[in-house]
């Protein structure tokens, strides 16, 4: 009988081995929250959410870099202004006989190349891509109707400062005649939404992050507590690896044996026998957060 291998219970790497990867290799590992379909113990399939950790490389990636696609040979810049979402392409930094890599775009509009082969996706240097973000989606634009671009203009932006920002507003202003209150309202209103969207991408990568320590994340709202108590407690008395938690002044405490911290403490404690260490109790309250 195959039983199912919880991962979640394995540690990341921590940031000093995750710096040491990069020193030597030159790849960055990062990680991502991503929504996938997974079979629960009741035997239902339901969305789950995943952090999954992605190497990076922003040394090899360049504008003019000319890869292999499905729709032909162009240079990563020639993709970027394309009407192209994603494209099957060569690895292009390795050997390869089969079309074992993507070029796509994130939904930032940020554009990547992602070898399967070896699972690195391979991006533009940070400057360089705030630097030509602008250009390469006015360049985009220039392939829609007026219609289309009044309609998804302000799509690419979130990335960019409020001077490039500006550029693309300028120019669908002078490309297609309409008026410039009326952009800026459109982009005031996608702010409004980036704002919101940054919120919840938040949220989720925190939720993301407790799953994967193999914790239980509750969203605490002061509204529901009498409903989201009882769920904590739950939580808590079923964790027998840590302390014991007890309720005290309406609130979930733990009790544990307090070290010494003063001189004078450390010192009786040094010429203390083995039954007659000098331990006090303290009490440490749970936070919302915790």
């Amino acid at each position: 009988m195959m039983q199912r291998l919880d991962t979640r219970t394995l540690p990341d790497l921590t940031d000093s081995e995750i710096e040491k990867i990069s020193a030597s290799t030159g790849n960055k590992l990062r990680f991502e929250v991503r929504r996938r379909s997974a079979l629960g113990d009741d035997g239902q399939v339901r969305q789950v959410r995943v952090r999954t950790a992605v190497v990076v490389n922003d040394c090899y990636l360049k504008l003019d870099t000319e890869i292999e696609t499905e729709a032909g040979t162009m240079t990563l810049e020639a993709f970027w202004k394309s009407g192209h979402q994603k494209l099957r392409c060569q690895a292009t930094f390795r050997e390869s006989g089969s079309a074992n890599g993507i070029v796509g775009l994130h939904s930032d509009f940020a554009p990547f190349l992602f070898d399967n082969g070896t699972r690195i996706k391979y991006v533009l240097p940070p400057e360089e891509l705030r630097r030509r973000m602008p250009e390469a989606w006015i360049g985009r634009l220039s392939n829609m109707t007026n219609e289309k671009i009044l309609e998804c203009w302000t799509n690419s932006l979130r990335s960019m400062d409020a001077a490039q920002q500006r550029r693309v507003l300028d120019w669908v202003h002078k490309h297609t005649g309409q008026g410039l209150q009326l952009l800026k309202d459109a982009l005031k209103a996608a702010r409004e939404i980036w704002a919101q969207e940054r919120i919840q991408a938040t949220n989720e990568g925190l939720l993301a992050g407790l799953d994967a320590e193999g914790r239980v994340p509750i969203e605490y709202q002061a509204a529901k507590l009498p409903d989201i108590l009882p769920r904590v407690e739950a939580a808590i008395f079923a964790d027998t690896q840590h302390d014991l938690v007890l309720t005290h002044t309406q609130g979930l405490v733990t009790v544990s044996e307090k070290r010494p911290t003063t001189v004078r403490e450390v010192i009786r404690e040094n010429g203390a026998k083995d039954n007659d260490v000098p331990l006090g109790l303290l009490i440490g309250r749970y936070q919302q957060h915790e």
